[in-house]
């Protein structure tokens, strides 16, 4: 390889991994301001003192759960498929992770008709 071509691959290579880098910033800045909404609600409502999906629990929560969580989070009360609809990924999966923040505490859930309704606690 001449060294024009070496410096484009180089270069190539830099671009990619900048647009990675900025990626990741953008959907930090996403968390951030979920995580802002949800601070504001809880604040207003009388007599909050806990917080079930404060940062510090977000941040322990694996990249899967914790996409769930905020989106919840996000949406204030929703169902497994409006929560798919909102990650982009399937039902089951989404229904499977609601369940795993239940029996972690850290959401809840409740049953309307037939449809399960989940919320931050």
């Amino acid at each position: 390889m001449g060294e024009s071509q070496t410096e484009s691959a180089f270069g190539s290579q830099l671009l990619r991994e900048l647009q990675k880098l900025n990626t990741n910033v953008e959907r930090l800045a996403d968390m951030a301001d979920v995580l802002a909404r949800y601070l504001a609600k809880s604040e207003e409502k009388p007599g909050s003192t806990s917080v079930g999906l404060d940062a510090d629990i977000l941040i322990t929560l694996p990249p899967h759960l914790r996409k769930t969580a905020m989106t919840l989070a996000k949406l204030g009360e929703a169902t497994a498929l409006q929560v798919s609809s909102e990650t982009g990924r399937v039902r089951a999966a989404e229904s499977e992770r609601l369940n795993q923040l239940v029996e972690m505490g850290r959401i809840r859930k409740r049953r309307v008709g037939k449809t399960m309704v989940f919320a931050v606690k």
